[in-house]
Parts: C-alpha cells; sequence; structure tokens
C-alpha cells in the first residue's frame, strides 16, 4: 500500500497489489471537499497507468446540482483522459443503476457494482492471478492490436473503443472461459495502449534513481504534497502545547482585564498605560476581537471571530467595552451600572457626564435577539416561541459614549460603512474584582473632556 491520503472527509489511496485506485467517501461533504479527492485517484491511474478505480460512496446521502454537474463534466472526462476503463461502485442492494451516480459512470465505463471495497479488490486479484495466458503477455505492440483486430497505426479511440465493445460481449457470460477472455482482452489492452512499457520503463528508470528510505526524490514530493497538512497540524499541535504549557506554568497570572467587542479596532496602549501606570497593576488582560453581530449593512465575520469573542472571558475580565450594535447580544453576562451612572454623575464635570448615554435591556430583549440570530443561523430549532416567562423589564446594563474624539483618544477606529462610533462601557458579571472594575470606569471615564 502507498500513497495514502487520509482525512476526516475521505481516504484516497494506491493499491500497489491490484494496481487500481481506491477512494472512500466518509462523510457528507460538496464541492472543493468533495472535488479534491476525485481529482487526487484520477492522478492516481493516470500516474500508474491503472484502469481500475474503487469508490464507497456510502457516507454520502445526496450530492448537490452544481458537484453533479461537475462530476459529468470535469472529472469523468479527466478520469477517462486519466486511463480509467472499469469503475467499482460500493452499492447497496436497494440502489439501482439509474441513481447519480452510476448513470453517467455508466455511460463511460464499465460499471461493476460491489458491496464492499475488500470484495472489489478480492475481484481485481482474482482476476491477475488467473491471469491472462503466457503468450498474450508476451505480445509485442503490434502483435496486442492484431488479437484485438485493429490496423498497426490505431489511434487511442480505436483502442479504447474496440475494448469497450469486446469486454461488454464477454462481460454478459458468466463462465469461466468468458472470465479467461477477459482477462486476455485486457492484457492485450495494456498492451496496445503502451502502458505495459511506459511502466517498464519508469520502472527501468526508477531503479537507477538515487533513493531515501526506499522513496526517489519524486515519491517524497509526491507523498509531501498529499501528507503536508498532517506535518503542519503537528507542528501547530507542538506550538500550541508549549504555549499553554508557558500560559499554564510560566507566565504570570492574569491581575486585571479590559476586553473589546464589537466591530472596531483597537490600536495603541491607552488601556496598558491605565492599568499598569495609573493602578499599579503588573500582568493586566487587554484585548479587542472584531465581532459582527447579525446585521443589513453587508458587514460578515472572521471565521473565528466567535469564539474569540467568547474566549476573551476565560480570563475574567473587569470592563468589557462594546459598540451599539453588539452590547444587547450579552446581556447574560452583564451588570445593573445604575450606581455606577450616579457615581459619574457626581464625579465629572456636567460637561462631560452629558456625553454618557445609558442604554437597556431586558430579557424578553435578548431573547428576541437570540431568536433573530438562531434564525439567520438556520437553526430554527433553537428558536425559543414562548417568551412569557422572561422579563420585560428594562435593566441598565451600559453606559455608551458617541464622542468621536474621546473615540480616537482611547485608540478604536470604527468599521461599521452605515454606524456612527459608539462604545459602550460595562462590567463582567463575574469580574475578580468588582471596586477596581468600578475605578476602571471611573478613570476611563475621567478623560471624557
Amino acid at each position: 500500500m502507498e500513497e495514502i491520503y487520509d482525512s476526516e472527509l475521505f481516504t484516497s489511496r494506491y493499491d500497489k497489489d491490484t494496481n487500481c485506485a481506491v477512494l472512500i467517501v466518509k462523510e457528507q461533504v460538496e464541492s472543493e471537499q468533495y472535488r479534491t479527492p476525485l481529482m487526487n485517484v484520477a492522478e492516481v491511474i493516470r500516474k500508474h497507468t491503472s484502469t481500475d478505480l474503487i469508490i464507497d460512496r456510502s457516507g454520502i446521502t445526496e450530492v448537490n446540482e452544481n458537484d453533479r454537474k461537475w462530476v459529468s463534466r470535469v472529472f469523468l472526462p479527466a478520469l477517462e483522459k486519466a486511463g480509467c476503463k472499469r469503475v467499482f461502485m460500493v452499492m447497496s442492494e436497494d440502489e439501482n443503476d439509474d441513481d447519480f451516480p452510476c448513470s453517467i459512470i455508466s455511460s463511460k465505463f464499465a460499471l461493476v457494482k460491489v458491496s464492499s471495497v475488500d470484495e472489489a479488490l478480492e475481484k481485481i486479484m482474482h482476476e491477475k492471478n488467473s491471469g491472462p495466458s503466457p503468450e498474450i503477455l508476451s505480445m509485442t505492440k503490434k502483435q496486442a492490436l492484431e488479437y484485438m483486430g485493429l490496423p498497426s497505426d490505431a489511434n487511442d479511440y480505436l483502442i479504447d473503443e474496440k475494448f469497450w465493445q469486446l469486454s461488454k460481449r464477454y462481460r454478459k457470460e458468466n463462465d469461466p472461459e468468458s472470465e479467461q477472455k477477459l482477462n486476455d482482452l485486457s492484457a492485450a489492452y495494456d498492451i496496445a495502449t503502451g502502458r505495459r512499457d511506459q511502466r517498464a520503463k519508469a520502472e527501468k528508470i526508477r531503479e537507477k534513481k538515487k533513493k531515501f528510505l526506499g522513496k526517489t526524490s519524486d515519491e517524497w514530493k509526491n507523498y509531501f504534497s498529499y501528507s503536508w497538512y498532517k506535518y503542519l497540524i503537528g507542528i501547530i499541535i507542538l506550538v500550541s502545547a508549549i504555549n499553554i504549557g508557558y500560559n499554564m506554568f510560566i507566565k504570570p497570572k492574569t491581575d486585571s482585564g479590559i476586553v473589546s467587542i464589537g466591530h472596531f479596532i483597537l490600536e495603541g496602549d491607552y488601556y496598558e498605560t491605565l492599568l499598569t501606570e495609573k493602578m499599579d497593576y503588573k500582568n493586566p488582560y487587554v484585548n479587542c476581537v472584531d465581532y459582527v453581530v447579525p446585521n443589513d449593512q453587508g458587514e460578515v465575520n472572521g471565521a473565528y471571530s466567535e469564539q474569540m469573542a467568547t474566549a476573551c472571558f476565560y480570563c475574567y475580565p473587569n470592563v468589557v467595552v462594546f459598540d451599539i450594535e453588539t452590547y444587547p447580544y450579552y446581556y447574560e453576562h452583564l451588570i445593573d451600572m445604575s450606581d455606577i451612572y450616579e457615581k459619574l454623575r457626581a464625579e465629572l464635570s456636567p460637561e462631560a457626564f452629558s456625553k454618557i448615554t445609558p442604554v437597556y435591556c431586558s430579557e424578553v430583549d435578548y431573547m428576541e435577539y437570540l431568536n433573530a440570530y438562531n434564525i439567520k443561523m438556520g437553526m430554527e430549532d433553537s428558536v425559543v416561541e414562548d417568551l412569557s416567562e422572561y422579563s420585560s423589564e428594562q435593566i441598565m446594563i451600559g453606559l455608551m459614549v458617541r464622542d468621536e474624539d474621546f473615540y480616537r483618544r482611547l485608540g478604536y477606529q470604527n468599521c461599521w460603512p452605515k454606524t456612527a462610533p459608539s462604545l459602550v462601557f460595562t462590567i463582567y458579571d463575574q469580574t475578580r474584582d468588582m471596586a477596581a472594575s468600578e475605578e476602571m470606569i471611573l478613570l476611563i471615564f475621567s478623560d471624557l473632556a
């Protein structure tokens, strides 16, 4: 066995004993996930001048229309050009030849239905062991063409057509004589197309090449072209393990935190300076995640933004900063800011305090936001229909500032194309130190000129 390409979705490999390609699709896949393994087996067949392909697609329940068209227009011609003549399809008894993909495969290749990959390999091995007649194997290309009833100058198209016609005739009869004729025909076809001589020539060239651990440089290149991701995963795991070990056992524990979650970018060191110089913290945690909530402005999230936003709460931050679009989605993690709002009234000048706007949310509001989000994400099963048990009491969960000078002074850049800059300050409900969290809010707002 060699040239194995294995993933959670599919396995494709070259079986040296039977000189065939094997494709096993494990899970439902689409588009590039679906197309990559198919083109890989076509390349394996071309490289090894194979004629047989075994497909086990029992893990797929449906193929979308675009992928069906791609199979017909791209993959099957590529498979035919690579030299494939026969496809073994793993099928259950209730499936029939009219189902996709049998209907289109049978129009170009000899289709053999089997119950498992092992059965297909056994069939091919049996053919190989029973083998063609010695006189066939010793034929020259010219003799093979004569055996098939073709002129010495027959092109590939004529050879393929003749093989197709003769093989159909022999497959209709299920007896040892017809099986032997089919074996002889397959061997003659292999010689007539020049594939036997190509393999012999390639093997001679390979024998002369330098090898390292049993593989030539080209074979190692091919191996790494299909296996590089495994080494990348190994490196990522190693780096992650080192990072986790450093953070768990070596790096000092964070002693404070301010995180920003919204469709903005935070630059500069305003918060680090505030926490280290004004509040004497030694190892503060400051982070910003550009997180886009459902919107009608055409803005979309990054691949892992939601997970990164959730991870920010693992350090139990003191203060959390949102934009006006984002804060309601975190209602359950925030506290009532009414007392702090009154403290700011007493601490700030009337001009500065006038720039602060309380923002409210209720349990019912929060659930409606979640329902709308679940519907947009196609998770209708998570929608809560009856909201009667949730409170409609409006809670002041944040303090909003829209002052653009203050926004820039703190280091933010707004990413919403149609929404004006806004910052909503609040305190995480599991903050490690409530008094320190309130002090951070007061110090930040003291810069609101």
